[in-house]
């Protein structure tokens, strides 16, 4: 009975010590894992950081180059004016540029302008354009080379805007109850447009 008793008592003290060293083990292992964790999350927020900075080179070059085939100009004098994601009044509002503002033409074609104002690219119905010899200047030399816009529309990269050219000029405008001009495309569906071509 005794033999029996020392017997249990040794393969206890036995299991005991080999849990204990298990757990020893696993905690050494535990505290590797968490520091490799660590390190990969510490390269992981290095290569984002170095990520965005090379984005925003990218789209700073980016802004340099257009910005240098741009024709800077003022706003209008009297009028808020409305940047717009697309060439129609219906278009969303991408922010609102104060009188009298500094902005960059792009490009222009039916009564819009293609502008960038504060980094920011849309299109600007040239009711809101400072009058001004350049400003004529630049809407004759667009017009004479048939401009077509081709931005794509800002946050939708999937989306790019209609291409208005001369030949919206044979095209059947119609004034609708509200005021708002607009025709009929080949799908039959509404496409509005500067009121101006109603008159």
């Amino acid at each position: 009975m005794q033999t029996r008793l020392f017997i249990f008592l040794v393969s206890l003290s036995v299991h005991f010590f080999i849990y204990s060293q298990s757990i020893e083990e696993i905690k050494v292992e535990k505290d590797s894992i968490s520091l490799l964790i660590k390190d990969l999350e510490d390269s992981l927020r290095k290569l984002r950081v170095k990520h965005d900075m090379l984005k925003n080179t990218i789209a700073k070059s980016e802004l340099d180059s257009i910005m240098k085939n741009s024709t800077q100009v003022q706003s209008s004098k009297s009028i808020e004016g409305k940047l717009r994601a697309g060439v129609n009044p219906q278009s969303r509002v991408l922010l609102t540029i104060p009188k009298n503002s500094s902005i960059q033409l792009l490009g222009y074609s039916n009564g819009y302008f293609q502008v960038i104002y504060q980094s920011k690219k849309g299109y600007l119905n040239e009711l809101y354009v400072a009058s001004s010899e350049e400003v004529d200047k630049f809407k004759k030399a667009h017009s004479e080379s048939n401009y077509k816009f081709d931005l794509q529309t800002p946050n939708n990269s999937n989306s790019t805007l209609r291409n208005h050219n001369k030949k919206s000029l044979s095209r059947t405008y119609h004034r609708g109850p509200r005021g708002g001009c607009y025709y009929y495309s080949k799908t039959g569906k509404k496409v509005y447009v500067d009121r101006n071509l109603c008159n």
